[in-house]
């Protein structure tokens, strides 16, 4: 073999290799405060490049653990602490949004031939991404009221940032299980908060019906994107029912009104929520809190639900 060729087999080996994941491993932060000023520094969206497109030995697990401390320091009553985490997840939040298509094809193996996703390849990467994003779900479609730090990803409007950022959380079905179920739980959480204000004769509510619409919309849309079927969603009219649950909870129906029969409620007399219906039975349940919230203030709350609900699912 001539020199020349020879050199040239060598550089090529190393690209491959590089492209592969056989590159020496980043160096990580030492510690929490490190990992903060890494992340947040100009310089932090190629460190995170650098982490998440390695193959990592222990599929990420010590990568993961330099994440750690954003859940926990995200409920410090402290506000400088708080602020510090909704700082350090935004790094993150934007980094995935932003490079949703390599992570889900990323080069593996020998020369680089094979091609998985982030979670496929570092697993206990994504789930420790997935637990320092949690506390931050609301914020991901705009809710940045209550974590400091965090500033709205993208123009405000459009949430496909979010959608992307569920889309790689999904690549691994743990994660994006338990994503998913926080995710799921602040939806409740919204919707009740809506029926409240809207028991009380405001609007000031409509917000957190917005909320909740977008989140179950972009869990739906990050789960399609990922093609991970092990994970389910739930549907734009589950949603919907739930809302009218909350909002006839709220107004106090009781077992006789007019508008919803009586195998809806409770032997207590407490009205049955859409997971205490079975399948046959949701469309009559359906109609019933349809009929309810539209004779209680609420007529355009299935229009704009599922109006929300499908534009953040990317339909």
């Amino acid at each position: 073999m001539t020199h020349t060729k020879a050199v040239t087999l060598t550089v090529m080996l190393f690209v491959v290799a590089t492209l592969g994941g056989c590159a020496q491993a980043p160096d990580l932060p030492v510690d929490d405060a490190a990992s903060y000023q890494q992340l947040t520094s100009e310089n932090g969206q190629e460190l995170l490049r650098r982490i998440s497109f390695h193959d990592w030995n222990d599929e990420g697990r010590a990568a993961a653990e330099k994440f750690s401390w954003i859940a926990r320091d995200a409920k410090s009553t402290d506000e400088n602490v708080a602020k510090r985490a909704g700082e350090a997840a935004h790094a993150i939040a934007s980094f995935i949004a932003a490079n949703k298509d390599g992570l889900m094809r990323l080069s593996s193996g020998w020369f680089g031939l094979q091609h998985k996703s982030l979670g496929e390849l570092n697993p206990d990467l994504v789930r420790g991404y997935a637990t320092a994003l949690t506390p931050f779900q609301g914020a991901l479609v705009g809710d940045v009221k209550s974590v400091p730090g965090f500033a709205i990803i993208g123009d405000g409007v459009d949430v496909s940032s979010a959608r992307n950022v569920f889309a790689v959380i999904d690549t691994d079905t743990q994660a994006g299980t338990e994503f998913r179920d926080a995710a799921y739980q602040r939806v409740k959480d919204y919707l009740h908060s809506y029926a409240e204000a809207a028991s009380a004769g405001t609007r000031d509510g409509l917000v957190d019906l917005q909320h909740a619409a977008e989140l179950a919309g972009v869990v739906d849309g990050g789960q399609r994107a990922s093609g991970n079927e092990a994970i389910k969603s739930e549907t734009a009219q589950h949603w919907i029912n739930r809302a009218g649950f909350e909002i006839a909870a709220a107004q106090g129906a009781r077992l006789g009104d007019p508008d919803i029969p009586s195998e809806f409620f409770k032997s207590d007399g407490q009205l049955k929520s859409p997971d205490d219906v079975t399948n046959n039975d949701l469309p009559r349940y359906a109609t019933a809190m349809a009929n309810f919230t539209a004779r209680h203030g609420q007529p355009g709350l299935r229009g704009d639900f599922r109006h929300w609900y499908e534009d953040a699912a990317g339909k």
